[in-house]
């Protein structure tokens, strides 16, 4: 991660008043941060949760930096962008992980999880065995993205959880209303649609 500086990120500027009014604890954080940082090296995982935890935290105050683009550039030559795709690449992996996915099974590439962080933990838990059948367990950043694309334009996508348990209530108010008027759920769900078209009609 190292590379040359632009001139004006050559000289960390002075700290702010701001940063000498910070208590110690957020100074040493921080520096426990860096050093995490600085030793896993291209461990995308933890190095991603540091960052993240900086930026969230504004602990590159601490340093006299205003802002997170100029102090990730100046300390490790990363640009903001990039500094992004670790903090991405970080939560999908821990995803996988919290899912039940063996670390062993999992490809060590950020690129490939910063492409899926535009999933919600659980469109990623569920699409993600789909995702490996189909590339035939080489995954690549542009198959991922073609298997995303695809999933974000099918009529018919993969229900999350959230949208199981909606079906399930909508589903058993269906029946409970069948039973209250002792007819079948099927003569509820027409009784519905013809209400439904009705309303429709007046628009």
């Amino acid at each position: 991660m190292t590379c040359e500086s632009p001139a004006a990120f050559k000289e960390p500027p002075k700290p702010l008043a701001l940063a000498l009014a910070l208590e110690l604890s957020a100074e040493s954080e921080l520096e426990q941060l860096e050093a995490t940082v600085t030793q896993l090296g291209m461990n995308f995982v933890e190095m991603g949760e540091a960052i993240e935890r900086i930026r969230a935290k504004s602990l590159f105050k601490v340093a006299g930096y205003k802002t997170f683009a100029k102090y990730v550039y100046a300390k490790w030559g990363l640009t903001g962008n990039m500094a992004q795709k670790y903090i991405k690449a970080s939560r999908v992996y821990r995803t996988l992980i919290s899912a039940g996915y063996d670390t062993a099974t999992l490809p060590p590439s950020y690129s490939l999880y910063s492409t899926w962080s535009s999933l919600d933990d659980e469109e990623i838990a569920i699409l993600w065995d789909d995702f490996m059948q189909e590339c035939g367990n080489e995954p690549s950043v542009t198959s991922a993205m073609s298997f995303i694309k695809r999933y974000k334009t099918k009529d018919a996508k993969p229900k999350t959880k959230r949208a199981i348990v909606t079906d399930i209530k909508s589903a058993n108010t269906v029946i409970e209303m069948a039973k209250e008027l002792d007819t079948t759920p099927g003569e509820i769900i027409q009784l519905m649609v013809a209400k439904l078209r009705e309303a429709a009609s007046q628009y």
